[in-house]
């Protein structure tokens, strides 16, 4: 897939009647486990491993396994697989947009920007993002969105 008319096409069966996708964006999952992470860790001293630590799992949310597709339409984030890209797109999982406080664009550790999805439950998701001239874009939109959704409620 490379065009938001071809997400749609591939997830029409998906939708909602007159659901229609706003922004997407590939995704890696954001990790922070690893000999390297923990190696780094470990140089700054102990006192920043352990922090680190003991705020990894906080508020983290569980997204579904294979996701690498974020699909946003104007009622729901879909975390999405895609075989590959030009492939099959899966729904692996939604959140209506009425459950979501904000999204952000930060600087990643693995990646060059990493995607940080606020819930009103303080929970968050991470996603690291490939380099590319979307990523503003795909964050202008998803917040523009957001907003009107939290005035509309």
């Amino acid at each position: 897939m490379g065009t938001t008319q071809q997400i749609s096409e591939a997830l029409s069966a998906e939708f909602e009647p007159g659901e229609h996708v706003i922004a997407w964006h590939r995704v890696a999952a954001a990790t922070t486990d690893g000999r390297d992470f923990d190696a780094a860790l470990a140089l700054l001293g102990p006192s920043a491993y352990v922090a680190t630590l003991s705020s990894a799992g906080a508020g983290a949310r569980p997204v579904p396994d294979r996701t690498n597709l974020v699909v946003v339409t104007d009622r729901r984030m879909l975390w999405c697989a895609e075989r590959r890209p030009g492939g099959a797109i899966t729904v692996v999982g939604a959140d209506p947009l009425t459950v979501l406080a904000a999204a952000a664009i930060a600087p990643g550790r693995r990646a060059p920007a990493r995607l940080r999805v606020r819930f009103h439950d303080r929970s968050v998701v991470h996603f690291d993002l490939p380099p590319d001239h979307r990523i503003d874009e795909f964050i202008v939109e998803v917040t523009e969105l957001l907003s009107r959704v939290r005035s509309a409620a």
